[in-house]
This record gives structure tokens, sequence and C-alpha cells, in this order.
């Protein structure tokens, strides 16, 4: 068995076990398939939603990572997530790992491929772990950058788990420079899988994003910034979300 062959087993292996422990979709970030061996990532992210309505406004998330490139095809992550319903206080609510797996070498073979698996606590009493996991798709045609996630997202345990969801992120970039590159991302979780539900019911959301990077020394700063509209009758009327994280190599 080749090297590739292994780094694709050893993911695949991973997530047949991980898919045992729990599931959910990831706050409006799209993940992308290709890993830095011994690169370090800061990462602070967050979203608010807006609305007319009091129920659906005011719903905010900020997390917290610490990620590390393991090896040139493992890169793990430690989340903090906080998080304010609507007319409620903040909470910190779950403790999670992400990883990503480098299944294809970048730019050798006709899509750039990753596989996602996100192991989270939930840190109320009677909440859920939750478990999410799929593939990631990349492909650049010239200046134009996309990237698939189709996740699925599973409850373990608690006291009301929800069935098994299908979740998509999906992005579009054109890279116009490394300071600012305009693009769109489109997010969505059309319920569970064995009766999605009415469409507007689901949750679907999609708009405007800006990308950008600052080279320092040492490192670098990435950024995104976009308001996603709500797609369907049931979703919040906009989200802003906002990414923040720094990458050093060691």
């Amino acid at each position: 068995m080749n090297a590739m062959s292994r780094r694709r087993t050893a993911a695949m292996g991973f997530a047949v076990i991980s898919a045992t422990a729990g599931a959910r979709a990831a706050d409006f970030k799209v993940f992308y398939p290709n890993v830095t061996q011994g690169e370090f990532e800061f990462e602070n992210r967050a979203f608010d939603t807006l609305d007319k309505d009091p129920t659906r406004t005011n719903g905010r998330n900020v997390t917290s990572e610490l990620g590390y490139g393991v090896t040139d095809w493992w890169f793990t992550e430690v989340e903090n997530e906080f998080k304010k319903d609507p007319q409620d206080k903040w909470r910190y609510t779950a403790l999670s790992s992400e990883n990503i797996f480098q299944l294809l070498p970048q730019g050798e073979d006709y899509v750039d491929l990753g596989f996602f698996a996100e192991y989270e606590i939930g840190m109320k009493r009677g909440d859920s772990d939750t478990f999410n996991f799929g593939p990631i798709v990349q492909k650049q045609f010239g200046r134009f950058l996309a990237t698939v996630n189709l996740f699925v997202s599973a409850d373990i345990g608690g006291t009301e788990p929800e069935e098994p969801h299908f979740t998509y992120g999906l992005e579009g970039k054109y890279l116009l420079t490394p300071l600012f590159s305009p693009g769109f991302q489109v997010f969505g979780d059309a319920g569970p899988f064995t009766h999605f539900s009415p469409i507007s019911q689901q949750d679907h959301r999609g708009g405007p994003v800006f990308f950008g990077t600052w080279n320092l020394f040492p490192g670098k700063i990435n950024y995104e910034a976009g308001y996603l509209l709500g797609l369907t009758h049931d979703t919040p009327s906009g989200t802003m979300k906002f990414l923040l994280e720094y990458e050093i190599s060691l």
C-alpha cells in the first residue's frame, strides 16, 4: 500500500469510528481540503442574525480555535463555542475537536479532495454530543476557486436528540488580489434524512463574502466578512458573519 492509500485508509477509518459519536452544522464556515504540516492557526469567528421577528434576531455565536498541521495530510483543531439565542443570555455551549484529512495531493488531480470530521461535546446538561462529517471538494478554474462541503450531522445522547441531518456549504471566490478577493457563500440544512422538512422550514442562507490575507513576519492574517440573506421563510432575514485567523509555520 503506497503512502497516499495509507492516508485515505486512515482518514476513512477515523470517520467510521467517529460516526458512532455526534452532529452539528459548521457555524457558516466553508472548510478547505488542503493541509500544511507544522502550521499553527489561531482563529476567531462570529455571526449575528437580523430579523424583524424578535425570536429570530440577535442570535449570536462566537467560536475560538487553536489548530495544528500534525502531518502533511492531517490538520486538527480544538474549538470553544459561545452562543446567545434570541432573547437569551450568553452560554458556553460546546467544546469540540475538528479534523481535516487531505486525501489527494493539492493540484495533482482533477479536484482537491479532503474529509472533515468533528466531534462536539455539549456543555449544558441534557444537550446531545454531536458529530459532523463528510467530503470537502475544491476546484480552481483560472482565478475562480470553488469549494463544496457536503456533511452529515447527527446527534448522540442528550434528552432530545435529533435525527441525522444533511448540511452543506458552498463557496465561490474570485482570486483578485491577496488582500481582497470577492466571492459568495451559501449554507443550508435540509432537515432529517428520512423526511426532509418542507422548503419553507429548511434553513438556507447565502450572500456576498469578502476574503483577504495580510502577510506579516512571522505568519499571516486571513479574514472573511459577509452578509447572508435568508432564502426561506423560517430563516432569519440576514446573518452577518466574520472570521479572523492568524497562521504561522514553525
